[in-house]
């Protein structure tokens, strides 16, 4: 009969693990959901800034470059003024245009993504395991 207790007490204390890591693996699933939903929509919003500040920056931009052009072939001899004079705002924007894409994609691309929270907590979850497992 002591026999029998102890088989079902054990028998008990495995199921009982059974189910509470899976309770565990459900928690930490949630957890991971939220935590990539909620970067995404960060990401994704900040995204959404960054296109709509570059499309007016970039219409302004164009309408000083017209005009810087047009300022610049005043000070060139006329039969050049027509290409120099582009030429030369290009050469200078251009540069400034890489360095600025440069940042952007750096900004962008070390961005993590991925849960780092929920990684904690399952690797420690995972230690917690082990240590009870005979």
């Amino acid at each position: 009969n002591g026999i029998s207790n102890q088989r079902r007490s054990l028998t008990g204390l495995v199921a009982d693990l059974w189910r509470e890591s899976a309770d565990l693996i459900r928690a930490e699933a949630a957890l991971a959901k939220a935590e990539i939903s909620d970067k995404a929509s960060r990401f994704g919003s900040g995204l959404v800034w960054l296109v709509l500040g570059g499309a007016v920056l970039f219409a302004g931009l164009v309408l000083v470059l017209v005009a810087g052009v047009a300022g610049l072939a005043h000070f060139l001899p006329e039969e050049h003024a027509a290409w120099l004079a582009p030429l030369i705002a290009g050469a200078v924007v251009l540069p400034l245009g890489l360095a600025l894409l440069a940042r952007g994609t750096k900004i962008v691309t070390s961005t993590p993504l991925k849960p780092a929270q929920t990684l904690r907590s399952v690797r420690k979850d995972v230690e917690v395991l082990k240590e009870h497992m005979p």
